[in-house]
């Protein structure tokens, strides 16, 4: 269930994105309403910004992305915590889910970094060792 609803926010924000005559800025997805989730932050960050927080953040620069971030609760014994990012420009088309093992209740942002320098939306969650 929580690899599904994870997968259905990304396709969901990443298909915002793929429409360039429909998307909303990146700050309206905060207003984005899907079942069991609660979208708790959406912002631009400007080109240059390194990281975007949490555990494993790098200090190349990063282009201009969409930083999202969400809970999901599909039952009542869930809370799954989620990061989306997105990039502001040059999209390559492609989504590229990242993971840092399912016991390190956090979201390590190295690999969002890597994936969103290649062009890439990418998501995390921050693992089994939140709930």
């Amino acid at each position: 269930m929580k690899t599904r609803d994870t997968l259905l926010l990304c396709l969901l924000v990443t298909f915002v994105l793929a429409v360039p005559a429909y998307a909303a800025p990146c700050e309206s997805l905060s207003a984005l309403k899907l079942a069991d989730t609660t979208i708790t932050s959406a912002q631009s960050v400007a080109a240059g910004a390194a990281g975007g927080g949490g555990r494993g953040a790098a200090a190349a620069p990063l282009p201009a992305y969409c930083r999202v971030q969400a809970t999901i609760k599909p039952s009542s014994d869930s809370e799954i915590k989620i990061e989306v990012w997105m990039p502001a420009t040059g999209w390559n088309g492609k989504f590229q889910g990242v993971g840092n093992g399912g016991w390190s209740g956090s979201i390590g942002t190295a690999a969002l970094q890597t994936a969103v320098r290649a062009g890439y939306a990418t998501a995390n969650d921050i693992g089994l060792g939140s709930q």
